[in-house]
């Protein structure tokens, strides 16, 4: 799946006039302007120039309905990777079909390559998933060994006088097991897990404010 090379053609400037070479897709980067290839899989991802294509996306969002992306049109917006996905052809989706007038070549632009498309990001995080630990469990984590070992200086203190009680009476150790017992549920509150929920729910809720707000801190972090 991480390994994927075709030979494709591509136009490049060659003494002011642009000349066709068929070359690997391993070799091409970003700028380079390229003909479409039908029935095989797209080796970067790229922005339709002209004409038409009906794109096989399953690989992506597993929906087996083709999609028909369009051409970039011209004016002076700027083009944005994520709103402008209908001009877009991603890496690993299959092109059916290409479309244009007079039977000329449909050209894309070049925008990424390897491990930078969709595709390689998804191949990355497969092979290299990021740690789901947050600093909040940790620290929950930690409040919890301090109740415990709170329950636990707790239990020894009364553990003496449970003891002295045990001489007179022989069925006294099932009321230490039980008052044992009791020491740890008191100590760790039955509302613990609904609490570290909640709090999670918030820090998110701040993160996704903190990102809208500044989206510049993502990158920093």
């Amino acid at each position: 799946m991480s390994f994927y090379e075709i030979p494709i053609t591509v136009l490049r400037p060659v003494g002011g006039d642009e000349k066709k070479y068929v070359i690997s897709s391993s070799e091409l980067v970003p700028g380079d302007i390229i003909e479409i290839p039908e029935d095989v899989q797209m080796p970067c991802d790229a922005i339709l120039l002209n004409g038409s294509c009906i794109m096989n996306e399953a690989m992506l969002t597993g929906e087996s309905i083709p999609v028909i992306k369009s051409s970039l049109p011209y004016n002076d917006n700027l083009y944005n990777p994520k709103e402008d996905k209908q001009y877009t052809l991603f890496a690993g989706t299959k092109c059916i079909q290409t479309r244009y007038y007079k039977g000329n070549a449909v050209l894309g632009l070049v925008t990424l390559t390897g491990f930078t498309t969709v595709k390689g990001e998804l191949i990355r995080t497969m092979l290299f998933p990021k740690p789901s630990d947050f600093k909040f469990y940790a620290d929950a984590f930690k409040f919890m060994v301090i109740l415990a070992i709170m329950a636990v200086c707790g239990f020894l203190i009364d553990l003496p006088s449970f003891l002295n009680a045990a001489k007179d009476d022989p069925d006294m150790m099932e009321l230490i097991v039980i008052k044992a017992c009791e020491i740890v549920t008191v100590t760790v509150p039955p509302a613990l897990p609904t609490c570290m929920q909640i709090g999670i729910s918030v820090a998110l809720t701040r993160y996704d404010e903190e990102i809208k707000t500044n989206p510049h801190s993502y990158l920093d972090c």
